[in-house]
């Protein structure tokens, strides 16, 4: 008996020897403990380190397989919690119920992806998102011409940019197609300019040129009383239906200019043929 107690003492004189303070100890076989990656300090827990700062204190990776998950705080999913969690599709972040991020990926360079594996800048969506409050966006360029907010369509009539009045039944008062068509309905601006592009489309300087065909005043009178509008200008019934192109109105307009001009030159040059009739000349 006395041999069994003696061995008992030697062999607990071994395991304490194996191990260091504060360690948890780890068992190697029969008769061995030695010392676990799990160290214990003032009532926290770290596992890879001897300095643990909280509660538990992880130096290193942490893995846990598909379908599981960290739920911190109310493991009811009401009140303040933080809970990270893999479906085994997508990882997914639940912060309070406030912000939650399924299908999102965050990689090293600080680039966020909604709905992709592989963003390609600070922020990259696929698919529909919803936001409600302002949306601000602070450009600061280092080049003329740089991109502060770019929207690509696929179609001409895509609707790019649609604003919805809430207060008018989620009435449509402002749209940008994709063929850059706009659609308002009303416009402020200090002005407007016109690219040298349209100027031939929407100038009429050819009035002046000698072989113009001018109409007679005989001739403009009878086109109004046959069709209530002048030549060249469309009927108010044509407009109601289909509109106009304010383009093709302004040069319309400058051309009716341009050939009342010539009207009031010729009527000049018949009054002072007139004059000079009277004066004997």
């Amino acid at each position: 008996m006395k041999r069994l107690v003696l061995l008992g003492f030697i062999l607990a004189g071994t395991i304490c020897m194996a191990q260091t303070t504060n360690y948890i100890p780890k068992y190697n076989s029969s008769t061995t403990f030695n010392n676990s990656v799990i160290y214990q300090t003032n009532s926290n827990i770290g596992i890879g380190t001897t300095s643990p700062l909280s509660k538990l204190h992880v130096n290193g990776s942490i893995y846990m397989p598909i379908w599981c998950g960290v739920n911190i705080g109310n493991t009811s999913n009401s009140g303040q919690y933080f809970r990270l969690y893999h479906d085994g599709g997508w990882a997914h972040a639940d912060f309070d119920g406030i912000l939650c991020l399924d299908g999102t990926t965050v990689n090293c360079t600080g680039k966020l992806g909604i709905g992709t594996a592989y963003p390609s800048t600070k922020l990259h969506v696929i698919g529909n998102s919803t936001m409600a409050g302002n949306l601000s966006i602070n450009h600061t360029s280092s080049a003329d011409y740089e991109k502060a907010l770019q929207i690509k369509v696929d179609r001409n009539y895509s609707e790019a940019i649609s604003v919805l009045n809430t207060s008018s039944n989620n009435t449509e008062v402002f749209r940008v197609n994709g063929n850059g068509v706009v659609g308002a309905k009303k416009i402020y601006a200090e002005s407007f300019e016109v690219l040298s592009g349209a100027v031939g489309i929407y100038w009429f300087d050819h009035v002046f040129d000698k072989n113009y065909n001018l109409r007679t005043l005989s001739e403009v009178e009878e086109y109004i009383n046959e069709n209530h509008h002048l030549p060249e200008i469309p009927s108010q019934q044509e407009v109601n239906e289909n509109g106009y192109n304010l383009g093709d109105m302004q040069g319309k307009l400058l051309m009716k200019i341009e050939e009342l001009t010539l009207y009031i030159i010729e009527l000049e040059k018949r009054i002072s043929e007139l004059e000079g009739k009277e004066r004997g000349e």
